[in-house]
């Protein structure tokens, strides 16, 4: 960051505001920015979407848009897209300059601008669709003020007069919104979709490497392709006999550190997944899990909570939670793949089959078959798929790091303490 800004920064958190900016019902802005409702820069007022069923995805039927197709980013997510099949479905259609909010729930405040890449796009009833008028404002400047803090404070403090979250299309209808001239509008637009376009190809490049890291996977657990040097038979082998359940109590209560196993982050303190502990006083029957062992939650282990602990010494879980390690001859490093594995999340139907609630038992886990090459091979092969998963970490962290610089750009330029030449 340049030295004037930060100046420019350190004024303000002071209580100085520079002469070129002034205090605005939107926040601090530059003198020349006016104030707009967002119904003064639309066609007409916020309408609500269609209320009708969402039926299978058709090629022949308009795209139902409901909130759970939005993310976090404000774009459309195309993995579980649904259709919809009215007559009337052309009073919902979406077109350029359509700026659609969320009005209820844990959603509320999330929006999106109609891309028409997106295709045929039909709104829901739980949505509001704003026709931005596109001679007083650039709509992808607006788009990008519902990124701002004060628009998630304002969405905040709205959503905080109710048990139930939730803003229509009155309310939003008065946001106010920060007007910069026509051609700055523009400048700031194009500034924040270069890193968009940068955050899109990144997230483009991270999903390439994971599918190329799955293909591997594929591979070489189940001997398709074998390490240089290595050949010989490939036999499947039950994991009866190279894991062993452990039922190590906490019975003198020395353990303190309550531990939970998620689908997505594996091994985390309690209070991470809860934001409190929620752990029985008397931790006396609380299992102790070491490191290099393993846990899963019997009647979560569908959806992949299953994990290897690596980042404790050790710590406590549920009674509920099988607990095991693996044998000589089995690496757990190499197991740990494979259980991370589509193979293994596809192969549970088969051994959660007439047991109850679609829970597993550690002994329906020793009946599953993998290969298990000499230890010697099991190190080759995870030392290749772990550096496959350095390769993605790293990525996912330079992800993480253009957001971050988005998200703080986007204060900059719409508060005016970064200003562009229009």
């Amino acid at each position: 960051m340049k030295v004037e800004i930060k100046k420019r920064i350190e004024s303000i958190k002071s209580g100085k505001i520079p002469n070129d900016l002034k205090y605005s019902k939107a926040g601090m802005i530059p003198i020349n920015w006016s104030i707009k409702k967002l119904n003064e820069i639309s066609m007409s007022k916020g309408t609500y979407g269609a209320t009708d069923a969402a039926v299978e995805y058709s090629d022949n039927l308009p795209t139902y848009l409901r909130i759970t197709d939005i993310d976090d980013e404000g774009r459309l997510i195309k993995d579980s897209l649904k259709s919809v099949d009215i007559p009337d479905y052309k009073n919902y259609l979406l077109k350029e300059g359509d700026l659609i909010f969320a009005r209820t729930g844990s959603t509320t405040g999330k929006s999106y601008l109609y891309d028409e890449k997106d295709g045929q796009l039909v709104y829901g009833g739980f949505l509001i669709k704003f026709s931005l008028n596109a001679e007083k404002v650039n709509c992808r400047y607006v788009k990008y003020c519902t990124e701002t803090n004060h628009y998630k404070y304002w969405v905040s403090l709205m959503s905080a007069r109710s048990g139930q979250p939730g803003i229509n299309s009155q309310e939003y209808g008065k946001l106010e919104i920060p007007i910069p001239p026509k051609g700055e509008q523009n400048k700031i637009a194009n500034i924040l979709s270069t890193w968009d376009k940068a955050i899109e190809l990144k997230e483009k490049l991270i999903h390439q490497k994971k599918n190329q890291k799955k293909a591997l996977m594929k591979k070489l657990l189940i001997g398709e392709v074998r390490m240089p040097g290595f050949n010989g038979q490939v036999s499947y082998k039950k994991l009866k006999g190279y894991i062993k359940e452990c039922n190590v109590r906490n019975k003198d209560c020395k353990e303190t550190v309550v531990l939970s196993v998620t689908n997505k982050q594996g091994f985390i303190l309690q209070e991470e997944q809860f934001d409190r502990k929620v752990a029985s006083k008397d931790l006396s029957n609380y299992k102790i899990v070491y490191k290099n062992q393993f846990a899963y939650n019997p009647s979560r282990i569908n959806v992949g909570s299953i994990d290897l602990l690596k980042r404790f010494e050790k710590g406590l879980l549920s009674p509920m939670y099988v607990v095991f390690e693996c044998e000589e001859g089995l690496s757990p490093k190499y197991l740990y793949q494979y259980l991370k594995s589509d193979m293994f999340l596809n192969y549970l139907p088969n051994l959660l089959q007439g047991s109850v609630r679609d829970t597993l038992s550690f002994n329906s886990l020793e009946m599953i078959k993998i290969f298990i090459p000499t230890l010697e091979e099991q190190n080759k092969i995870v030392e290749v798929l772990e550096n496959a998963d350095k390769e993605i970490s790293l990525l996912e962290e330079e992800l993480k790091n253009l957001k971050l610089q988005k998200k703080g750009l986007v204060q900059l330029l719409m508060t005016g303490i970064v200003r562009v030449k229009s």
